[in-house]
C-alpha cells in the first residue's frame, strides 16, 4: 500500500509502454498489472492509459462448450477446452480495461484454444470447427465469443477475468456490448498483484509515468496534487466490478430488442484530495456509483520483471 503522493515514479517519454518490459525467466510469482500512464508538456496527465502486464508468461483457462454456447451440439458440449493466453494475448487496447471479443471459432482455428489432450484431439478440434462454421453468423444467442478484462475483486483489489457472451463476436460492436462496462458470463478468475494506494489519499493502483523531464514533472505534480489526485482518479475510475450473468440470461439479454446499460460498479471510491485548495478540480464521486453508461474507450515458469529506467 502506497500512502498519496508516493514516490513518484517516472521513466523516459520514448520508453511508454512497453520498451522497459523484459522477459526474464524467474521464479513464479503471479501476474502483477501496472498502469502506465503518460504526462504532457506542461506536465498533466494526458488522460490516456495503458495497461501492462509482467508476471507469469502465460495465463490458462479451462472450461467447457457449454459453459460459453447455449445448445451446443451433443457429445461436444462437456469437451474440456483450455485457452492458453500469453501476457500480450490479455493486454487491452489503450485506454481500455478489457480485450475485444474474439469468436471461439477464431480462436479454435488459430490454436488458442484447444480441446483436451489425447490421440482424438485433432479429430475433436476439426468437428467444433466444423459444427461452428454451420451456425448463423447473424443472430444473437448462437455461438460464443471470449474476452479478457482487468475488473475488481470482492476484496477491492483486481483480478484478470475470462468472460463470454453467447454470440458472434462481429454482433458485439454497439457501446453497451463492446465496451468495458458490458455483462458477460465469467469464466475464470486469475488474481493479479498491484502497487495500490491506501485509500487514504487515494484509491486504486499507482501509476508508472512516462515524462520527457522527470524532474521538472515531479516537481509538477509535489506542487499540486490535488489536480494530480483527481487525474489519476479519473484513470482508476476506469476499473468495475463488471456485471455478469448467467449463460441462459445472457441469451435472454442478446435477444432483447435492445441491450440494456450494464449494472457495472467502479472498483475504486474515491477519497478525500490531498490538499485544501480543490478550486477548478472535480473529484470522482465518493459513492460507488452504479454506471448507466459505457466507459469509453494455471501457473508455468518463468516472469516478467519491468524494468524502468528513471531518467
Amino acid at each position: 500500500m502506497a500512502a498519496f503522493p508516493p514516490v513518484w515514479q517516472i521513466c523516459r517519454k520514448e520508453e511508454y509502454p512497453y520498451h522497459s518490459i523484459h522477459l526474464i525467466p524467474m521464479a513464479d510469482v503471479g501476474v502483477t498489472v501496472h498502469t502506465l500512464v503518460q504526462l504532457d508538456d506542461s506536465h498533466r496527465f494526458t488522460g490516456s492509459f495503458q495497461l501492462g502486464f509482467t508476471g507469469l508468461e502465460r495465463v490458462t483457462a479451462q472450461f467447457s462448450m457449454a459453459r460459453v454456447m447455449a445448445n451446443p451440439a451433443p457429445g461436444l458440449a462437456n469437451i474440456l477446452l483450455t485457452y492458453s493466453a500469453t501476457l500480450a494475448d490479455v493486454t487491452p487496447p489503450a485506454d481500455s480495461t478489457s480485450t475485444r471479443w474474439r469468436d471461439l471459432l477464431d480462436l479454435l482455428n488459430d490454436r488458442s484454444v484447444i480441446p483436451g489432450a489425447g490421440p482424438d484431439q485433432s479429430t475433436v478440434l476439426k468437428v467444433m470447427v466444423s459444427v461452428l462454421n454451420l451456425l448463423p453468423k447473424d443472430k444473437q444467442g448462437v455461438g460464443a465469443s471470449l474476452r479478457w478484462a482487468v475488473a475488481g475483486n470482492p476484496q477491492g483489489g483486481l483480478q484478470l477475468e475470462l468472460q463470454a457472451l453467447p454470440s458472434p463476436a462481429c454482433l458485439l460492436t454497439k457501446n453497451n456490448l463492446n465496451g468495458d462496462n458490458s455483462v458477460s458470463v465469467i469464466i475464470s478468475r486469475t488474481p493479479l498483484n498491484a502497487e495500490l494506494f491506501d485509500g487514504i489519499g487515494h484509491a486504486g493502483p499507482v501509476p508508472i509515468i512516462f515524462s520527457g523531464d522527470s524532474q521538472a514533472a515531479r516537481a509538477a505534480l509535489n506542487k499540486n496534487p490535488a489536480a494530480a489526485h483527481a487525474e489519476i482518479m479519473a484513470v482508476n475510475n476506469r476499473f468495475l466490478h463488471p456485471e455478469h450473468l448467467l449463460l441462459a440470461d445472457a441469451v435472454a439479454y442478446l435477444q432483447a430488442p435492445k441491450a440494456r446499460a450494464a449494472k457495472g460498479t467502479r472498483v475504486f471510491a474515491a477519497t478525500t484530495p490531498p490538499t485544501a485548495d480543490t478550486a477548478g478540480v472535480d473529484p470522482a464521486p465518493r459513492k460507488r456509483p452504479r454506471l448507466s453508461a459505457v466507459l469509453g474507450a494455471a501457473t508455468e515458469t518463468g516472469r516478467y520483471r519491468y524494468r524502468a529506467t528513471n531518467s
